[in-house]
């Protein structure tokens, strides 16, 4: 096609959608548009499914622990590079049914080892404590789950290989209900 053919298409394509939206404006009158009145409802923030806060400091996550005396789910993970973690992400931490779990039952915390890569100021404080969780921890493995009390006292580590939410959800409840007398102890 030449530039001429090209252009000429272009013009009249841009009058038949000028002319289409004149009429649908016409015809709608002043009736409110039909996807305002009937997605609406979908929109609204009571229907949307409610997810559990992952923390990215530490300190805010101890904190909440203490508040409302659940177990932390400290998760050590490398979103950006590491496979299994997104895997973990979208075939657990993306479901509702792990979502409706941990809101009840725990508090959660994330340790993003590829945030580190990433050259900011603030990212030689983060680096800093990260190290420090993956040492008093021992975390060999990414990604990996050191469940604690609100005492930091560690529960148990719970590992990913493939689980479906349900799965995940009931190891990790597993761990929680087994060490509960610890849950129990008050914390300094």
């Amino acid at each position: 096609m030449s530039g001429d053919t090209q252009s000429f298409n272009a013009r009249l394509i841009g009058r038949h959608l000028c002319w289409g939206l004149i009429v649908w404006a016409f015809l709608l009158g002043d009736r409110q548009p039909l996807v305002a009145a009937d997605f609406s409802r979908f929109l609204s923030p009571s229907n949307l499914p409610k997810r559990a806060k992952w923390h990215h400091a530490y300190s805010k996550a101890l904190a909440e622990a203490k508040k409302t005396q659940r177990p932390i789910i400290l998760l050590f993970t490398g979103e950006e590079w590491c496979k299994p973690c997104k895997y973990l992400e979208r075939k657990v931490f993306m479901k509702n049914e792990f979502h409706e779990w941990a809101i009840e039952n725990a508090v959660l915390a994330k340790v993003d080892l590829s945030r580190e890569f990433k050259p900011t100021v603030f990212n030689i404080f983060e680096r800093k404590a990260h190290e420090k969780l993956l040492e008093k921890y021992r975390m060999r493995a990414i990604p990996s789950a050191v469940i604690l009390t609100p005492g930091e006292r560690p529960l148990g580590i719970l590992r990913f290989s493939g689980q479906t939410a349900r799965e995940y959800v009931s190891a990790a409840q597993r761990i929680i209900q087994r060490r509960k007398p610890e849950l129990a102890k008050p914390t300094r």
